[in-house]
C-alpha cells in the first residue's frame, strides 16, 4: 500500500503441489513482479509473503500478505490418448457404423472428425466424433468392401485447456474386421444412378425405378450424418445448403455407390 525497502527473493514463500523452487522479484518500490519457476510436475503454485520481511521508509514492518489471488494451476504435460473399441462393439462387425472410443487422460478441446485418421482395407471414409471433453466416441462408416477398419490419432491435433498438444494415440484396440458387404457391385452400374447438385438440391436419378429400396445417406464435410432415407422414385430431390461439400452413399442389399459432391 506504500513504498517499501528490503523486499527480496528470500521474502517470498513458495508452496503448492507443483514443486516450484525459484522466485525472482523485480520492480518496486510499491508494485513488484514475482516470477516463479523450477516446477517439477503439474499441480498448484502458491506464493505468500510473511509479516516483517520488509519495511517502509520509516522502518515500519509489513503485515502478512492478503492472498486474494495467490494460487495458479501449472500444467506443461501433453494429454495422452488411448483408442479402444466402444462398449458393445463386436469384432468382427457386420453393421455400420463401427464405434471406437478415444480416452484422453485429461480434458481436451478442438477434437473433431478431421483429427481421426481412418485406415484399413474396407475403404471406410467417414468419422463422426461425439462426447468429450475426455472420452469420445468415434463412429466410422462408408465401408465399400469387407476387410479391416482402423483408426489412429496423430500428435498435435488437439490441446488441453492450457494449450498443451496431445501425444500420438496409444492404439490398444484400434482395428476390427468388417464383414457387412456381400456381393458388392456399383449401384450406378446396376440402376444407372447419377448424383448431382441443382438449384438447392442433391438430385439422385435412376434410369429405371429401383425394384428394391435404395438407401441414401448424406454426410456434411464435418462427417455429421444429416440424412438417411429410402429412395423409391426414378428422380429424387434432397434439399441441402449451398457452398459446401457433401458425401453421399447409396446402397441396397447387394450394391453400393459413394460419391463426393460440391453444392455450388
Amino acid at each position: 500500500s506504500e513504498s517499501v525497502i528490503g523486499f527480496t527473493n528470500a521474502d517470498v514463500s513458495l508452496g503448492g503441489t507443483a514443486g516450484a523452487g525459484t522466485v525472482m522479484v523485480t520492480g518496486g518500490p510499491d508494485v513488484y513482479n514475482m516470477a516463479v519457476s523450477g516446477m517439477t510436475g503439474n499441480g498448484t503454485v502458491i506464493v505468500s509473503i510473511g509479516a516483517g520481511v520488509c519495511m517502509d521508509v520509516l522502518d515500519n514492518a509489513n503485515t502478512a500478505s492478503i492472498n486474494t489471488s495467490n494460487e495458479v494451476i501449472y500444467d506443461n504435460q501433453s494429454p495422452d490418448v488411448e483408442i479402444t473399441l466402444a462398449g458393445g462393439q463386436s469384432d468382427p462387425a457386420s453393421i455400420s457404423p463401427i464405434n471406437f472410443m478415444a480416452t484422453f487422460n485429461e480434458n481436451v478441446i478442438d477434437f473433431t472428425p478431421s483429427d481421426v485418421t481412418i485406415g484399413g482395407a474396407a475403404g471406410a471414409s467417414m468419422a463422426v466424433v461425439t462426447g468429450g471433453p475426455d472420452i469420445y466416441n468415434i463412429a466410422i462408416s462408408g465401408m465399400t468392401s469387407n476387410g479391416t477398419v482402423s483408426v489412429t490419432i496423430d500428435a498435435g491435433v488437439c490441446t488441453d485447456v492450457v494449450g498443451n498438444e496431445n501425444t500420438i494415440s496409444l492404439n490398444t484396440i484400434n482395428s476390427i474386421t468388417y464383414t457387412g458387404v456381400t456381393g458388392v457391385g456399383d449401384i450406378s452400374n446396376r440402376f444407372g444412378a447419377k448424383v448431382y447438385y441443382s438449384y438447392g438440391n442433391l438430385v439422385i436419378s435412376f434410369n429405371e425405378i429401383p425394384q428394391e429400396k435404395v438407401l441414401i445417406e448424406v454426410y456434411n464435410v464435418q462427417g455429421q450424418h444429416i440424412l438417411k432415407k429410402n429412395l423409391m422414385n426414378k428422380l429424387n430431390h434432397i434439399p441441402v445448403s449451398p457452398s459446401s461439400y457433401y458425401f453421399i452413399r447409396l446402397s441396397d442389399n447387394d450394391y453400393i455407390h459413394s460419391v463426393k459432391i460440391f453444392a455450388r
